[in-house]
């Protein structure tokens, strides 16, 4: 099986088969081709980032960050055996980038989550032909959601007074 040339002899940007596979495939397997062109193509930014994309890309991105922490605090967790181990590791875990990356695990964790509760209403309640609108409503949502939790990590960090 042959991969299709770096630089296409047909005109534009569109790869021929990209109307025909994508118009009635699962969205995983769309995503899989489109991300296939992509690559093929070697330039991110001639492909066509739109809501869904980007839904996509952000709800693995935070996914994988959340397995990391999960990870990574299964760990810390695990190190805590006795009192003088656990005031070391919470010294170490109070420094000023701990709090940022603490805001960035509340941005995850709210994204993922409100990000997964689209993914269900596209499923489950035929919610496709406004996907895109929900798109935006969770990134609103998750934005004053994390700027009102961020202000708790902010005010122990001393950067907001109390």
């Amino acid at each position: 099986m042959s991969t299709p040339p770096l630089n296409p002899p047909y005109a534009g940007s569109q790869h021929p088969l990209d109307d025909s596979v994508t118009a009635n495939c699962p969205s995983l397997i769309c995503e899989i081709y489109h991300l296939e062109i992509l690559l093929i193509k070697g330039d991110p930014m001639r492909y066509k980032w739109k809501s869904g994309q980007w839904a996509f890309v952000l709800h693995r991105v935070s996914g994988v960050a959340l397995s990391f922490y999960l990870i990574m605090h299964i760990y810390v967790v695990s190190s805590l055996y006795d009192p003088q181990n656990f005031d070391t590791v919470m010294a170490f875990l109070n420094q000023p980038l701990f709090k940022i990356l603490e805001i960035g695990l509340l941005a995850a964790v709210v994204f993922h989550g409100l990000n997964g509760i689209r993914v269900m209403m596209i499923d489950f309640a035929n919610a496709t032909r406004v996907h895109a609108q929900i798109f935006w409503v969770v990134l609103a949502v998750s934005a004053v959601l994390i700027a009102v939790g961020a202000v708790p990590f902010l005010m122990h960090a001393g950067v907001l007074g109390h």
